[in-house]
């Protein structure tokens, strides 16, 4: 059995439509919130990678979401990640905003995330998803922005 964290992302466009969807896994066990940073850092990769430039980056750890709005210095751990994030924010130059969201908001994150665990490799999917999310796509969609 793999010992590690999985990460999931998601991207839509304005219209709610998927754009892409990403699983990763990360060997080791992680702090929560650290674990949400990576995940957020993840997204964030692919969304740049894909040329996404107007972003409004939701996750359901209200601890991360408050220290990338405070832009705080935090010297632990996770103000690693969240310095990576934020370097890659700088680099890339998109329109960003941060959105704290309940849980029920970000399903699809986290089944994917528990995806990921399952398999080997990283996956990305473009204009699409895996199937096993689909029935939770109009679900999350109900409590975006």
């Amino acid at each position: 059995m793999k010992v590690g964290v999985g990460l999931g992302a998601i991207a839509r466009n304005s219209s709610d439509d998927v754009i892409m969807s990403g699983i990763d896994f990360i060997s080791g066990l992680l702090d929560p919130a650290i674990a949400e940073a990576k995940a957020i850092f993840f997204g964030l990769s692919l969304a740049v990678d894909r040329g996404l430039l107007d972003l409004v980056i939701e996750s359901d750890c209200a601890q991360v979401i408050k220290l990338l709005n405070d832009n705080t210095v935090v010297r632990s751990d996770i103000g690693l990640v969240l310095n990576d994030i934020r370097e890659i924010l700088r680099l890339s130059s998109p329109r960003f905003s941060f959105v704290h969201i309940r849980r029920s908001g970000n399903l699809v994150a986290h089944s994917l995330a528990k995806l990921a665990v399952s398999k080997v490799d990283c996956c990305v999917w473009v204009n699409d998803f895996p199937p096993c999310v689909g029935s939770l796509i109009e679900v999350d969609s109900n409590f975006s922005l």
